[in-house]
């Protein structure tokens, strides 16, 4: 597994969150998952009630990486930034990410903290998205370590 595979991953489920964000200016949890034989397969929560959305999400996810041939997981939400973290945007995509390469590491995941900026677009009902930088927060891999 190559790296510029998880960073294709991780650009696509950033471009998929920001076109909804765009269009629509929220999105519904998704996850997004690259199998050992180079399939990216996507997912998204089909429940109006987003708590309860990401835990089914989770749960599908759990069960899908049971199968055994999952090496890189992003679980993606739009969320409100940690106040750790607040800065000017207060709204954030957030990326939980996992690769089955680093399950053993002390740090096995990570969140990426996109801060983001809904922009009206002049004479439209359209938005433009800002992004800022990403913030990443380090943890202990959760789902593909089981």
């Amino acid at each position: 597994m190559s790296s510029v595979d998880v960073y294709t991953l991780l650009e696509e489920s950033v471009a998929l969150a920001q076109a909804s964000l765009q269009k629509s200016q929220s999105f519904s949890p998704f996850y997004m998952l690259l199998t050992t034989h180079n399939r990216i397969e996507k997912r998204e929560c089909d429940l109006d009630d987003t708590k309860e959305g990401y835990a089914k999400l989770e749960e599908m996810l759990r069960e899908r990486v049971q199968k055994g041939d999952v090496e890189v997981v992003v679980l993606v939400v739009d969320t409100t930034m940690p106040q750790r973290f607040h800065q000017a945007q207060p709204h954030s995509i957030r990326l939980h990410v996992e690769e089955r390469a680093m399950v053993g590491e002390k740090i096995g995941a990570r969140y990426l903290y996109v801060p983001y900026q809904l922009l009206k677009q002049e004479g439209s009902d359209g938005y433009t998205v800002v992004l800022e930088a990403p913030i990443p927060v380090g943890f202990i891999a959760e789902y593909l370590s089981c």
